[in-house]
């Protein structure tokens, strides 16, 4: 998201668990949450659970889902929401955008 001069800088939090990477970066008005695990796909960190090498999930202040993506997945699931359910063959990129 672009921001004008008058704009307060974007808030970035780590997270941490074994071989993912995670971040949380809050715009104030959205909350993206960003994980990648390269090595073995398995993703289970900030409130995503899935198979896959990297998700990026957008929230609402509320914690609402906004919208999500993944690559390289199998199956996605944001706070026990199934987006994508466990299928036999990838889905080289998924994305879902919430109503």
């Amino acid at each position: 998201m672009p921001r004008r001069d008058t704009q307060p800088p974007v808030l970035i939090e780590r997270l941490h668990a074994p071989r993912q990477i995670g971040l949380v970066v809050d715009h104030g008005d959205a909350r993206d949450t960003i994980v990648a695990n390269p090595l073995i796909r398995r993703i289970s960190l900030g409130g995503i659970d899935a198979e896959a090498g990297l998700v990026v999930v957008r929230r609402d202040p509320a914690g609402r889902l906004l919208a999500a993506s993944a690559a390289d997945c199998f199956s996605f699931s944001v706070n026990g929401r199934e987006l994508l359910p466990p299928r036999g063959r990838s889905e080289t990129i998924f994305e879902c955008r919430a109503h």
